[in-house]
């Protein structure tokens, strides 16, 4: 009979600890009242929409149309004309160790029935989640697979470049002219400056390989993806990847922790 007390109670532990230990977004409460939260505020103009960011919070729109900084990203939103009718999370993973951040995918309908897609980095480090990046575009029809392809050619050809230690070739061939490269630090947002940034590539022993976890197409321009790094570095990345006027996938913006 002890025997059997002590066996379920080693299972009960056991799931109570899965359960404590879960880092799945969707599941937690915070994430899903900080979208609801930003839906409402933004939705009707409210005041304080400048909180729901941090204070060096970077949005980018369309064609890399840059809004720097909190009190920037406020006075966009409040310059829409739209209501937000619903808002859901598409993808979400914990980004690193420490649970701080939280890298999102999801989707947004307003008022006219325009449908959009958000690439979204969030920083739980104060313990409610606040964005940090928000990459912003329209949803439309297109050939999804298609362009998953194209872009699968593409991310191998930036992975052949890095594990070839050609890094001049793989900014100037792959990052749009106009390309946002975002680590937590000041954007950079120059070929030339993220050429210097990843001079390590250059060494002979770095080597990477890039995992997509969730790649959503928006449009015939426009996908979102957020992977895994293995190799010299393991941690998460996320890509904004935009059709030039060539026809070619290049990305628009890189970020990783």
């Amino acid at each position: 009979m002890n025997s059997v007390k002590l066996t379920f109670a080693i299972i009960f532990v056991l799931m109570t600890l899965t359960q404590c230990s879960s880092t799945d977004p969707e599941n937690s409460t915070e994430a899903n009242n900080e979208n609801m939260l930003w839906a409402k505020t933004v939705g009707n103009k409210a005041q304080g929409i400048d909180s729901l960011y941090f204070p060096n919070a970077l949005k980018i729109y369309g064609h890399g149309e840059l809004y720097l900084g909190a009190s920037e990203i406020a006075e966009y939103w409040s310059n829409q004309k739209m209501s937000i009718k619903e808002i859901e999370t598409t993808f979400s993973v914990i980004a690193n160790n420490d649970s701080t951040y939280i890298y999102e995918i999801g989707s947004f309908n307003d008022d006219s029935g325009r449908n959009f897609a958000h690439l979204l980095i969030k920083n739980q480090g104060e313990g409610i989640p606040k964005r940090e990046l928000e990459a912003l575009s329209l949803y439309s029809a297109t050939n999804i697979e298609e362009v998953k392809a194209e872009i699968s050619d593409q991310r191998d050809r930036w992975m052949h470049y890095c594990n070839t230690h050609q890094v001049d070739s793989l900014v100037m061939n792959l990052y749009y002219p106009n390309a946002v490269y975002y680590n937590h630090r000041t954007p950079i947002n120059d070929q030339s400056a993220l050429i210097q940034e990843y001079g390590y590539m250059g060494n002979q022993q770095y080597s990477l390989k890039l995992i997509p976890l969730h790649l959503e197409v928006i449009n015939e321009q426009v996908a979102f993806e957020i992977g895994q790094c293995e190799g010299s570095y393991n941690g998460k990345y996320m890509l904004m990847w935009f059709k030039d006027e060539q026809g070619e996938w290049k990305v628009l913006m890189d970020s990783n922790i």
